[in-house]
């Protein structure tokens, strides 16, 4: 077994294991520093290194040290992860925040600044897809307005006037990062608070309790954050959500162009690609979604599957690395992740309640369009009255997912102990 390194540079001492994670040597923690880390320092540009933002109404306050995926994934300023004798280091990797998962155990295996702060940029788009495409009909027109066609940043040419499926908006939103979608979107499902309302309830949901969207696009906004720990979470729902998965894993679309110059509705179509370069590269990528603002860096959710194992890689405050740089860090847990012993757990608390009826109660929720009623041409009332509904299906949804998490979690252990 190896002897643990702890080189952390003017930081006290971590504790050495998390309850619940009984292990033989404590983790390693390496200060960023010496690992070659760039971004280390929190007061690097897009980290936000400040106390956290007021919670807005209805949004659970930002929970303390400790309290969520065990107290090593609180530590700052270091790297973590607990490897055993003939396990090399991972890779240096230059963001200022990033996390390394097994997508269907929920252990976390490396981590640095987990629950630090830091601008989403683009990946907040996961949260937006994961948000609206259950409570929009995909058939549901939405036409284009001056507003959308005016929005900041990368657009896929939406022309005022002209008519869009909710469908073709999704694919341009996870696809090609279009923010004009993003906005028409937002109006689809009944305004920006409507829609920000829905994705910060999906939050709580999951248990992405230190983020909160302020828009649906990822463009700068006070009081929009997010962590690597909650990106794991988000990245997981959506690899989880057949739709939104789709979505975020077709490499190639047509969307339709322009109206014509006499405004004539029939019209051609031209191809968008996917911005996801891991998608193109790595084989058995399963999603999810990039971002990049001047002031967040870059920013990325990713997930790939190989046979029985799968992992989940975010990280915030990213300088440069791109998808090469993500590739390596899945290669060694590829390489390596069944060695590792876990720092943390995406996984919540079962609540004392929960029992396995909960995973057949999602299926108990339906819904039926003709009950509901309203206009599929883009009137509000359909996806008003959907979301209620949706978020007790959404509620089910994730207590039986954790139930699920925390077997496979008991069954690996029991294997291991074997």
């Amino acid at each position: 077994m190896a002897t643990a390194t702890v080189l952390c540079a003017g930081l006290a001492a971590p504790a050495l294991a998390a309850p619940g994670l009984a292990h033989p040597d404590p983790p390693t923690f390496v200060s960023a520093a010496a690992a070659g880390n760039p971004t280390a320092d929190l007061a690097t540009e897009g980290l936000l290194a400040g106390p956290n933002p007021a919670p807005s109404p209805g949004i659970t306050e930002p929970v303390g040290p400790g309290r969520r995926g065990g107290p090593q994934l609180d530590q700052t300023g270091v790297i973590i992860y607990d490897r055993p004798a003939g396990v090399p280091r991972p890779p240096d990797f230059a963001a200022g925040a990033y996390l390394l998962a097994n997508l269907d155990t929920g252990d976390v295996l490396l981590a640095h600044n987990a629950h630090v702060q830091s601008l989403p940029a683009s990946t907040i788009k996961t949260l937006t897809a994961l948000a609206l495409q259950p409570v929009l009909d995909p058939n549901q027109v939405v036409k284009a307005t001056a507003e959308d066609a005016a929005v900041d940043g990368t657009k896929v040419g939406m022309d005022p006037g002209a008519s869009y499926t909710v469908d073709q908006l999704l694919h341009a939103l996870m696809m090609s990062s279009a923010n004009d979608a993003a906005v028409a979107l937002a109006r689809a499902a009944g305004g920006l608070d409507v829609a920000t309302g829905r994705m910060n309830e999906v939050l709580q949901q999951i248990g992405a309790v230190d983020s909160h969207a302020a828009n649906t696009s990822g463009l700068d906004a006070v009081g929009q954050v997010t962590t690597a720990y909650d990106l794991a979470l988000i990245g997981r729902a959506a690899v989880n959500n057949e739709a939104v998965q789709r979505y975020a894993t077709q490499r190639t679309f047509d969307f339709p162009a322009g109206l014509t110059k006499k405004g004539h509705p029939e019209r051609g179509q031209y191809q968008i690609s996917n911005h996801n370069k891991l998608l193109w590269n790595y084989e058995g990528t399963i999603g999810v979604k990039n971002g990049y603002t001047i002031k967040a860096r870059q920013t990325y959710i990713g997930a790939v599957r190989r046979g029985d194992q799968a992992y989940l890689v975010t990280y915030l405050a990213g300088n440069g690395g791109g998808w090469r740089a993500t590739a390596d860090l899945l290669d060694w847990a590829f390489e390596y992740g069944p060695k590792l012993k876990p720092i943390g757990t995406l996984n919540q608390p079962e609540a004392p309640a929960a029992t396995a009826d909960a995973e057949h109660a999602a299926a108990a929720v339906a819904i039926d369009p003709q009950a509901l009623g309203g206009d599929d041409s883009g009137g509000l009332t359909k996806p008003l009255v959907i979301i209620g509904v949706v978020l007790t299906a959404l509620g089910a949804t994730v207590v039986a997912l954790r139930i699920r998490a925390v077997r496979r979690i008991r069954a690996r252990r029991a294997r291991m102990a074997g």
